[in-house]
């Protein structure tokens, strides 16, 4: 059995109470009394402590927190990793790395603002931990910090850095993502008979639609219809708004993508190979942008796949893997690029049912530096998901063609609109286009509308919001829970 997680961090703790003689009962013995704390320590016969001291004896007591949550641990060789989130005023260098001192981690990344500022903080390190221990409590563990004495709960928080499925939740409702499955396992199928446009007459281009062999003008996919997209085309497509796509990546090489996709970064992988080897991604990405340049017959008719805003410029954030799995540090990171990287609006169509500091501070931070973060509420039927329960975030539900809340979408109050989200007809990676269900799917519809309030002068969080609560109707028959403001009309977002 080896020893037990108390007796492994004992030393620790010891070690951290011994710092320069002083321990917990001398401060508390101080504090109690109500005097100053150098006063109270010539009084109990030690020292005054020097700046230095002071420092390390300040990183120890937010080491005691932490270990003393992970003391509950079970004892383990094998790693575990943990993120550290700082509040803004309260991660100084020194101290940062002297709680990784005294914590004997290792620190493997800090996750930062682009300014160094340290308006967003947080480190990802790794400590040897149980691999069957409990996840860490958030609360406990603040808790624990503060109880060691001169650190609010929020000061500095520690949480588990989770690896989850991001997309379980959240997409592929009538037809459960599998991890590993091919499309044809899903029962998405690439739509058939993808119809190259011929050259127009002048020989300069392609044709306008019909496409070759049709005397029907294409339709569009009945969720840009729905939104009413084509009557704010004549005043805006959403050239020059910066959208970030946070997903799975997205095809760059997507005829119906190409010249929308500006760039992006691989977070997982550390490059800038956003590819796509999921298809979520390239998906979300085509109902915000896709330009329209082929049809694809669904159910004997020729649909046109175009985007709510085929003129934006997508930047494809991908912080998971083929499955849909990923680290929280990774969703973390990638809100944090978009903010660096100066988006105007972040689609997530992804989420989890557990809460995080570091998320939230994140999408704070994004949308205190002009980003309009909006995500999918979840396709549980039930309580809104993460990031999309976050008060900084626009939460979006899913709607049927027959403007009914569809079954799966989660409700709440933290809903502020509904979108289509059934059977949704988009592109698909390697050059395909798929039909998919979700509250995945809703969420680009509000996130293609934010873009186009951007272009028609709307800035920041408060203001897209408000334009695109003006131009919501409440469809019939549902609640607030289930729509928020309602559908939105892009025709009432252009002047």
């Amino acid at each position: 059995m080896g020893l037990s997680a108390p007796e492994r961090l004992g030393p620790r703790l010891l070690a951290c109470q011994g710092l320069a003689g002083y321990n917990d009962a001398t401060l508390q013995g101080a504090a109690t009394r109500g005097q100053d704390h150098r006063s109270n320590l010539k009084e109990a016969g030690k020292p005054v402590m020097n700046k230095d001291k002071r420092s390390r004896l300040e990183a120890c007591k937010i080491v005691s927190g932490i270990l003393a949550v992970l003391a509950l641990a079970a004892p383990s060789a094998h790693a575990r990793r943990l993120i550290i989130s700082y509040r803004h005023g309260t991660a100084a260098k020194s101290l940062r790395d002297q709680v990784i001192e005294r914590l004997r981690a290792s620190r493997l990344f800090d996750i930062a603002d682009s300014a160094g500022g340290g308006e967003f903080m947080a480190q990802v390190v790794e400590v040897p931990d149980s691999e069957d221990a409990s996840p860490v409590d958030i609360q406990g563990a603040s808790a624990k910090i503060a109880s060691q004495g001169g650190f609010d709960s929020q000061d500095v928080q520690v949480e588990e850095d989770f690896w989850t499925n991001w997309l379980r939740g959240v997409s592929f409702q009538r037809t459960p993502f599998l991890d590993g499955a091919s499309m044809g396992d899903l029962g998405i199928a690439p739509l058939s008979g993808r119809l190259t446009r011929p050259a127009s007459s002048d020989g300069k281009g392609p044709a306008p639609t019909p496409a070759p062999g049709q005397n029907v003008k294409p339709q569009l996919p009945w969720g840009v219809a729905r939104v009413d997209a084509p009557a704010a085309w004549p005043a805006t497509k959403g050239a020059g708004v910066k959208v970030c796509v946070v997903d799975t990546g997205v095809d760059p090489s997507h005829p119906d993508l190409a010249g929308v996709v500006a760039g992006g970064v691989n977070i997982i992988a550390g490059n800038n190979d956003f590819s796509d080897d999921n298809g979520h991604g390239t998906h979300v990405a085509g109902t915000i942008a896709a330009i329209g340049r082929y049809a694809a017959m669904v159910q004997g008719k020729p649909t046109l796949v175009v985007g709510v805003a085929p003129r934006v410029s997508i930047y494809a954030v991908k912080v998971m893997n083929a499955q849909g799995e990923g680290r929280l540090s990774d969703i973390v990171r990638g809100i944090m690029w978009c903010a660096n990287h100066k988006a105007q609006v972040m689609n997530m169509s992804l989420g989890s049912d557990t809460p995080a500091v570091s998320e939230e501070r994140a999408v704070t931070y994004a949308q205190a530096h002009g980003v309009v973060p909006i995500a999918a509420s979840g396709n549980t039927g039930k309580d809104v998901g993460y990031p999309a329960a976050y008060p900084e975030v626009i939460a979006v539900g899913a709607s049927d063609a027959n403007d009914q809340v569809a079954s799966f979408s989660s409700r709440g109050p933290q809903v502020r609109f509904i979108a289509p989200g059934d059977q949704i007809i988009s592109t698909w990676m390697n050059g395909g286009y798929a039909a998919a269900s979700g509250t995945s799917m809703a969420s680009p519809h509000v996130a293609a509308l934010a873009a186009l309030a951007v272009s028609e002068g709307a800035r920041g969080f408060n203001q897209v919001l408000s334009t695109l609560q003006a131009a919501a109707t409440p469809l019939k028959g549902l609640t607030k829970k289930q729509q928020g403001f309602g559908m939105i009309d892009a025709k009432k977002l252009v002047r």
